[in-house]
């Protein structure tokens, strides 16, 4: 069974400071899909099983239903995701690793080749389009249509409205 994780931003589009005692729902009331279209990274989820099946990197889904984003739409047309996995990666302390895990990632996953060209490789790709995308904005633009971002805080599945939109939409986009 599979799930789709959703970005929990703060009022406003902020990035917030989740301190131990806090209702994470109230200081991180907005849900959204940010990250499909910021970073372009599966947003997919897989919960870890027990017995012969393997999990992909990222735990994003079993290894045996690797798929080109073509066949994973008609594998969800019988199979839709179920659960709505939420994402809490827009804090404070996270987009200051932004910086650290461009650098951690950057001599391993990008190379230049004999003609000169660059080559950058996901996962450090991700972090250079959060970068820039942070370059120009301070904070999440909530109005963004693309990341069908409303104000839902509480923890009740129904309580997100554009759920039914989200799990229509490319979970992922095929990296060479």
């Amino acid at each position: 069974m599979h799930g789709i994780m959703l970005d929990r931003i703060g009022k406003n589009g902020e990035f917030s400071e989740l301190k131990y005692d806090d209702d994470i729902w109230e200081e991180i009331p907005n849900v959204g899909f940010i990250n499909r279209f910021i970073r372009d990274n599966d947003v997919r989820w897989c919960g870890l099983l027990k017995g012969k099946y393997e999990l992909s990197a990222g735990q994003h889904t079993l290894t045996h239903l690797l798929m080109h984003p073509d066949e994973w739409k008609e594998y969800i047309k019988d199979n839709p995701p179920k659960i709505q996995v939420h994402n809490f990666t827009w804090r404070n302390y996270d987009i200051q690793k932004v910086k650290y895990y461009m650098e951690y990632w950057k001599p391993i996953l990008s190379w230049t080749d004999s003609d000169g060209n660059d080559h950058i490789h996901y996962p450090y790709d991700e972090y250079t389009k959060i970068d820039d995308y942070l370059k120009e904005n301070e904070k999440i633009n909530i109005s963004d249509s693309r990341f069908l971002i409303e104000k839902c805080p509480n923890d009740k599945f129904d309580s997100y409205l554009k759920w039914e939109d989200i799990i229509q939409l490319p979970a992922f986009s095929h990296k060479e």
